[in-house]
């Protein structure tokens, strides 16, 4: 069974930071529709 690298290694690797703008356009847009879902019509 293999064991994950630890957080601060995964953040370190340059193909991790190669997606991160990626990852924080995602989350932003995930935030963003589900308050788009909840507020009033």
């Amino acid at each position: 069974m293999a064991i994950d690298p630890p957080f601060s290694d995964m953040v370190r690797d340059p193909d991790h930071q190669a997606g991160t703008h990626l990852r924080t356009r995602a989350l932003v847009e995930a935030v963003l529709q589900s308050l788009a879902d909840t507020s009033p019509a």
